[in-house]
This record gives structure tokens, C-alpha cells and sequence, in this order.
């Protein structure tokens, strides 16, 4: 998964480029700064990743 948590921070990192967007106070609002800001989730053979806007605009 992309949203990891380190201490009492969580961070957000693209699967594809390691992009970062970190000290979210909880998962939740990693989850939303995801969907609000243009990342998207891919399943690939049964696992979740996380692309940022980047990635996505890409095509990787």
C-alpha cells in the first residue's frame, strides 16, 4: 500500500516514481488528499498501487 505510517505521521508515496506527499495527521486524510488531487489506485495482479498525477498523466 501507499499510505504508510511513520511515528504519528502518515505519507503518501506513488508506487511508480516515488513521488511523496507526507505529515498527514491520520490515514483518512492521506486517502483524501489522494482522491481530491488527482491520484489514481490500480490493481495489478491482485495488489493495489497508487499512481500520482504525474504517473497518470504519463500513462505509466
Amino acid at each position: 500500500m501507499s499510505i504508510e505510517r511513520y511515528g504519528n505521521k502518515y505519507e503518501l508515496q506513488c508506487d511508480f516514481c516515488s513521488n511523496c506527499i507526507d505529515d498527514f495527521e491520520d490515514f483518512q486524510e492521506a486517502v483524501d488528499y489522494k482522491k481530491a488531487n488527482g491520484w489514481k489506485s490500480k490493481n495489478i495482479n491482485g495488489e493495489w498501487f497508487d499512481k500520482c498525477p504525474d504517473c497518470v498523466e504519463e500513462g505509466e
